[in-house]
Parts: structure tokens; sequence; C-alpha cells
């Protein structure tokens, strides 16, 4: 497989990997290319999800979904960028971050045959074999509006919070509001406009009063 997508979607999308090593199909970013153009980058840990879509990504593979595993040095070399220049480039199981590529799916074909400044080189291989789960089914269906109906996890929000947003931290969110129990799935958008977050998991909880009585 060989692509060449953002870094710093990668890193955006990579907040919601799975640490779990039973679970190792969840460990890395899934890229797949997207009908629009460009690929779509997107992880999940099963209990939220992160997806972004990169319309100026070059892919050339015959898989519809590949496994990017990153080590913590890549993520580190994606997450310094100044600016959305810099780049992943994947040649076979080869992962290299690559600063000034051009933006353009034709241009950044051209990061594949050596042009760019290299940042980083991953030394472990970056490809895992295995089948990302189709996350599509996680998404809420029916009508959605704005707001919540479940207590969202803490460290899920705190996610959200850095992956979805530039400068100005800005959460909103939208739910089906006939859904029940498991069914409960709230959309999530921040002020980055390229991707979107989905916790997949909320607890109902008996509403306790406001303000409370001691108050």
């Amino acid at each position: 497989m060989n692509a060449v997508f953002s870094a710093d979607l990668f890193a955006r999308a990579a907040y919601a990997m799975s640490a779990d090593p039973h679970r190792y199909y969840l460990s890395g970013v899934a890229v797949q290319p997207c009908a629009e153009g460009g690929v779509i980058l997107v992880a999940t840990n099963g209990t939220y999800l992160l997806a972004f879509h990169d319309p100026h990504a070059f892919y050339d593979g015959a898989e519809t979904s590949t496994i990017v595993q990153p080590s913590v040095a890549t993520l580190k070399a994606c997450r310094a960028a100044k600016d959305y220049g810099r780049v992943v480039v994947i040649t076979g199981s080869r992962l290299e971050v690559v600063e000034a590529a051009p933006k353009t799916a034709e241009e950044r074909s051209s990061a594949l045959v050596g042009e760019g400044l290299r940042s980083h080189i991953q030394a472990e291989p970056c490809l895992v074999d295995g089948s990302f789960p189709e996350w599509r089914r996680v998404l809420a269906k029916g009508d959605l509006v704005e707001g919540t109906r479940a207590a969202l996890d803490a460290k899920a929000l705190a996610v959200m919070g850095k992956a979805l947003n530039l400068a100005t931290p800005f959460l909103r969110f939208w739910v089906n509001p006939e859904a029940t129990g498991d069914q409960i799935v709230h959309h999530v958008r921040g002020t980055y406009p390229s991707g979107f977050g989905v916790i997949i998991s909320g607890r109902i909880v008996v509403k306790d009063p406001l303000v409370p009585t001691w108050a």
C-alpha cells in the first residue's frame, strides 16, 4: 500500500486508538479511500470514535481499509507540526513523516519518490494484519437533535476536546431523542471543520437537582 495523507489529521484520529493488546485490530488508524476523493482516517477503542476526511490525500492500495499503527515517536513527530503541510508517507509497510509536502493529491504522490524533507522514519513496520470493523454501524440513526441524553465519560470528552478543536476548545453534541439503551449514541463536533467524533456508550442517570440543596 502506498499513501500520503495529513500528519495532523492522522494524529488527531489516533487519540481514539485502543491500547488493549487483545484488540490489536483497533490499535491503529484505519486509512480508507473516500468516494468523494482523498481518504478517511478513523480510529476507535470501542467507547468513542474519531473520523477525519483528508480530501487531498493520495492512496494506492488494493485493500479498502488499511490499519496503520504509529509509534509514540511517530505521533510526536506528527503533532509537532507548526502548520498543516506535514504529511505521513506510507510505502509498503514503511512509515515516514515528511515536511513541506504539496497539498494536492497529484503533488502529494511525489513524496513517494523522495521529494520533501524527512523529519521522522518509524523504526517498526506500520501495518496491522487485521480487519477494521465497519465503523459506520455505530453512527446514530434517525433524526438527530442538538443536546445530550446521558452521562458522558470524562475521558471521552477530554479526547474529543483535543482532537476536534483548533485554538478555541468547543464541543457540540447531537443525539436521537427517541433512542433507548445501547442505541443512545452522541455525535460530537468541534471547531475543526474536517472531522467528527462519536461517543458510543453513554449512561442514563437519575437526574439530580441542578443546584444541590446545600447551595
